[in-house]
């Protein structure tokens, strides 16, 4: 199979290279807390998080 790969020029870098790209997705989903959320809910969850952080740091 690697032969296979290897024969067609450029092939086998796109496979190290999307390889690579789910290595760093793969590390970055588990350091990181990932919720799906629609527009409405990302829009409210946005919101609050700026209200909470002007309630701790009032100008």
């Amino acid at each position: 199979m690697r032969q296979f790969y290897e024969s067609i020029p450029g092939l086998i870098d796109q496979v190290r290279s999307r390889l690579l790209h789910q290595k760093v997705f793969d590390t970055l989903a588990e350091q990181f807390k990932l919720e799906d959320l629609d527009r409405e809910a990302y829009i409210e969850r946005l919101k609050a998080q700026r209200e909470s952080a002007e309630a701790r740091n009032p100008e």
